[in-house]
């Protein structure tokens, strides 16, 4: 894989692993972290909430004040591409 065109996480990474990073990097890496992070909980909110709504589905309850099926796909279809964004 190229450097332009791996992960930066994958990038921040290896120079934290094979070279001595300076203050900058430690910074970016930092920053990159917490991107991550909340990429994280916005995937894993997601599946929970499909995971629920399915739930909900498959038992034949009333699924009143629960998100629609519609809107369950946009909040998945936004964590999906705040995942994709790329340095």
């Amino acid at each position: 894989m190229t450097d332009t065109k791996q992960p930066e996480a994958l990038r921040l990474a290896d120079i934290l692993e094979h070279k001595i990073p300076s203050i900058k990097c430690l910074e970016v890496s930092a920053a990159e972290l917490r991107r991550l992070h909340e990429v994280n909980a916005e995937l894993l909110k997601s599946a929970l909430l499909f995971q629920d709504y399915m739930k909900f589905m498959d038992a034949g309850d009333d699924v009143k004040g629960m998100l629609s099926f519609a809107e369950l796909v946009e909040v998945n279809a936004a964590a999906i591409a705040k995942a994709e964004v790329t340095k």
